[in-house]
């Protein structure tokens, strides 16, 4: 299996970014105009967290006012355990399994590189067995 860098670079740059005080409506709209089941939050030019389907399903119920007018930074996963470029993706599997979540963010140092998803790692995983 290959290691985090190899797979984002493989995957390439990732677009999907949002502010985090987009509204929840609005970051659904961009979703599902785009086919995505998740966006990367920033908060002033840095990694904040990710905002998926999930978080909006689980957390809804906690903002009974006008919740799709809430910002995603309210709703969005802020505490997923991080990988580095050099994890393997057998290492992030692990991760995911433990955390049960289908995303991991993804830092060099402190510079963050990217998501890798579940998707991700099972494209991986199918073309080593391919190889």
């Amino acid at each position: 299996m290959h290691t985090v860098a190899e797979i984002l670079h493989v995957k390439g740059r990732q677009f999907n970014n949002i502010d985090a005080f987009t509204s929840v409506i609005d970051a659904l709209n961009i979703m599902k105009s785009e086919n995505l089941h998740y966006l990367i939050v920033f908060d002033k030019g840095k990694y904040a967290g990710i905002f998926s389907e999930s978080d909006y399903l689980l957390n809804i119920d906690s903002h009974e006012k006008q919740p799709l007018h809430v910002p995603v930074k309210d709703l969005m996963s802020s505490k997923l355990p991080m990988v580095n470029a050099k994890d393997s993706a057998k290492q992030c599997m692990k991760l995911m399994n433990m955390y049960h979540t289908g995303w991991l963010p993804v830092f060099d140092e402190f510079n963050f590189k990217g998501v890798i998803g579940i998707n991700d790692l099972m494209t991986d995983a199918i073309a080593f067995v391919e190889d």
